[in-house]
């Protein structure tokens, strides 16, 4: 049955409605399930910034206000407009709130973004799965008059899908809002630019039917202004664009082209400057300064190494220019794979050299839509260009090429289009099914398995890894994995611990862990003691805090391992830490990392087990010998020992272990540990390596033993009485206890045993 025009129109629009609900309900189930690095400050800049514009403080609307010790590499103006709409939604809807205003209930919005509440994350959250759910709808819309309605719908499908693209819809971050904002305004100037041509080439009868382009032109401008004030990527479509003006028909060759060419771009800039402005409220009163607090620091500088090599010790390698396309083939799919085979063989077979509209089945059913060679062509620009723009960037991570996602998948569902109408053709007949059917049979197959792809990586969908590509065996070897899934599942194991809420875990990754996990935290490789040390493994394949850390704890068995869809993701070493040392570097390049005490602090009376962690040890440095000194601020050295720089039976290949004899006299306090050793000049070179606690830990004999507990704070062992025989004689009562629990600072610490 052929459908009228009016038909085919209402088709799209209930098509585009259905893809809303139907993209829409998967991405709002667990919201709460984890929570991505950096998330944690975009849910206080959002309420930041609406307490500054509520109070009229337009100044300070900006992220780097909310944030000033942090370094930004992106305005997120649409970011913190979207979260502070969640926020506010959650105030309204609170019957618990404490506040009777809506400033005052932003204001519970933490500083200390580690302690910011889940509950907080989902409503922040959901405007970000509307919008995009609204996207992808409109993304749908938009690309249908540019090509065939049913390619559209395989693009929006795909697209709505894929495991990396659902993972960033349901984050408050930049990277997707650029990505939607940047997109629809590509399409709408494409949009633009052939009706417009369209328009001047039809009679007068037929040019009603034409809408009037301009107001697509203002609109594509507007959409890049909010795109431009979410993250500086967005001017990469401004050189897209400026190149697309001028030669969309071939190289200008009258002075009118190249005027119109300039001044349609002229008001598309204009429009989307104006944009910027009326979104940002801080322009309004401090414009000069504002950007430029954001643009000196928004990362575009060139790579100094970009080389394929890896550096030393570097768990993956730096890949240069083949970054992006490397990541991307590990977070792409199987029907993307086929369709880009597929446009690459009908490129080369010639199937998409038809000029007439009417004559390609692939193209749009709409009224004056531009041959599909047309729209394949540019929107493959669009996608190569914004690569080769991206790949000099000293900063990367593949969320930047999130703006080329959608146009990939385009020329994806292009290419398996022609391919499942060449299959239908040949199998036409076969069990009674006709090509169409035959067609509709193998995209429908293909959508199935994005679906399942994704469905398999609910709600972690970060972690999904092409399995042609070489997935889970591979990609650790290549790209850096993790943005803070399974953290949850590391809480959720020591939550089930006995007395949770006074045992420490020392973590780097604050913000994603501490909202699941219900006791005390401390920063990884500080002073502060710690009951457990959590490592993960974007930590490992940074390097963090030093490369030997990670080969230190490898050589011991975790206490907890998290893994998630067959990869580890999180370790759990029990403590004590391993502290780091700075800038403890000896002449010929051997560099003291940290130190390890085996118990959480060195007892009188008793030899303290310490172990070195060094750099650029070569077997020439290994067998040298190193003084280690334990001495008070007046310089009286308590205890000493001589070892060799790394230990041959270690349990790794970069520690040496040292036993320090300390006196029973030594008082308790901390005390600092010099490191040094003797040069061939007969000169010494020496390094404060940091700081021992000394305490005592055992309980010792008391002479009137007791057990009692005060209020839960201090544990009392006994008492030892002591009469001196001097004239005036006097008691001396000496008591035995301990803190029950730590003191939270700054209370001082009380003796212990």
């Amino acid at each position: 049955m052929t459908l009228s025009r009016s038909q085919k129109k209402l088709s799209v629009w209930l098509i585009s409605l259905a893809l809303f609900v139907v993209v829409l309900l998967p991405r709002l189930i667990g919201l709460d399930s984890f929570i991505a690095i950096d998330e944690a400050r975009w849910v206080y800049r959002s309420a930041f910034f609406w307490r500054a514009v509520l109070a009229g403080n337009f100044a300070q609307a900006t992220s780097d206000s909310a944030t000033p010790g942090v370094e930004t590499l992106a305005p997120g103006v649409p970011v913190m407009w979207l979260g502070g709409l969640g926020l506010i939604a959650k105030a309204w809807t609170d019957p618990a709130s404490p506040v009777a205003n809506v400033s005052d209930y932003l204001a519970l919005v933490p500083r200390k973004t580690e302690i910011i509440s889940l509950d907080f994350y989902a409503w922040t959250r959901r405007p970000f799965v509307l919008l995009s759910s609204l996207f992808l709808a409109l993304f749908y819309l938009l690309l249908s008059q540019l090509i065939k309605p049913g390619v559209a719908l395989v693009a929006a499908l795909l697209l709505a899908f894929d495991p990396f693209l659902i993972g960033l819809s349901r984050l408050v971050h930049t990277d997707m809002t650029v990505c939607m904002t940047l997109n629809l305004s590509l399409l709408t100037l494409l949009y633009y630019r052939w009706h417009s041509r369209a328009r001047s080439q039809v009679s007068e009868t037929l040019r009603g039917r034409v809408s009037r382009p301009i107001w697509w032109l203002l609109l594509s401008g507007g959409l890049a202004g909010l795109a431009l004030a979410t993250k500086p990527t967005a001017l990469y479509l401004f050189v897209f664009v400026a190149l697309f003006l001028l030669f969309e028909q071939g190289w200008p060759r009258r002075w009118a082209d190249w005027r119109r060419a300039m001044g349609e771009g002229v008001v598309w800039g204009v429009v989307a400057l104006l944009a910027v402005i009326v979104i940002w409220p801080a322009l309004w009163v401090a414009a000069g300064e504002t950007l430029q607090r954001v643009f000196s620091g928004s990362g575009f500088e060139s790579e100094e190494n970009p080389s394929l090599l890896p550096y030393l010790d570097y768990p993956v390698p730096q890949l240069g220019f083949l970054f992006y396309p490397t990541n991307w083939l590990f977070k792409s799919t199987l029907p993307q794979w086929i369709g880009l085979l597929g446009l690459f063989i009908g490129l080369k077979q010639g199937w998409f050299r038809r000029a007439p509209v009417a004559d390609s089945s692939l193209s749009a059913d709409a009224p004056f839509a531009p041959p599909l060679a047309w729209t394949v062509k540019w929107l493959a620009i669009f996608v190569i260009l914004f690569f080769l723009l991206l790949a000099p960037a000293a900063t990367r991570d593949l969320r930047y090429a999130a703006p080329a996602f959608p146009g990939l998948y385009t020329l994806a569902a292009v290419g398996l289009w022609a391919l499942a109408e060449r299959l239908g053709c040949k199998l036409a007949g076969i069990i009674g099914l006709s090509s169409g059917r035959w067609r509709t049979l193998a995209l429908g197959l293909l959508a199935i398995i994005q679906i399942w792809l994704a469905a398999l990586y609910f709600p972690y969908y970060f972690n999904y890894l092409n399995p042609v590509a070489g997935g889970k065996w591979l990609a650790p070897h290549l790209i850096k994995i993790g943005s803070g899934e399974g953290l949850d599942h590391m809480a959720y194991y020591l939550n089930q611990q006995p007395d949770v809420a006074h045992l420490t875990v020392a973590t780097s990754l604050w913000d994603t862990f501490v909202p699941f996990y219900q006791g005390r935290y401390t920063k990884a490789h500080y002073d502060d003691e710690a009951d457990y040390i959590l490592i993960y493994l974007r930590q490992i394949q940074n390097r963090n805090p030093f490369p030997e850390f990670w080969p230190y704890f490898a050589a011991r068995t975790p206490e907890y391992v998290v893994r998630l869809t067959g990869l580890d993701y999180a370790w759990l070493y029990p403590g004590p830490q391993l502290r780091e040392v700075n800038d403890a570097v000896f002449g010929d390049g051997l560099i003291l990392r940290g130190y390890r005490l085996d118990k959480p602090a060195a007892q009188p009376d008793q030899p303290a087990n310490l172990t070195l962690v060094w750099g650029g040890a070569s077997p020439e440095l290994a067998d040298q010998t190193v003084r280690v000194q334990v001495s008070d601020e007046a310089g009286q050295i308590w205890a000493e020992s001589t070892g060799s720089v790394l230990d041959a039976g270690g349990p790794s290949p970069v520690e040496g272990h040292y036993i320090l004899p300390l006196p029973g006299d030594i008082g308790r306090g901390n005390y600092q540990l010099r490191v040094s050793r003797e040069v061939p000049a007969g000169k010494e070179e020496s390094f404060l390596a940091g700081t021992i606690k000394v305490r005592q830990l055992d309980k010792p004999p008391a002479q009137f033993a007791a057990a009692a507990n005060f209020g839960n704070l201090i544990n009392f062992g006994g008492a030892n009485v002591t009469l001196t025989e001097q004239e005036g004689a006097q008691l001396e009562v000496q008591f035995c206890g301990r803190p029950a629990n730590p003191f939270p600072s700054p209370i001082l610490p009380l003796p212990t045993w």
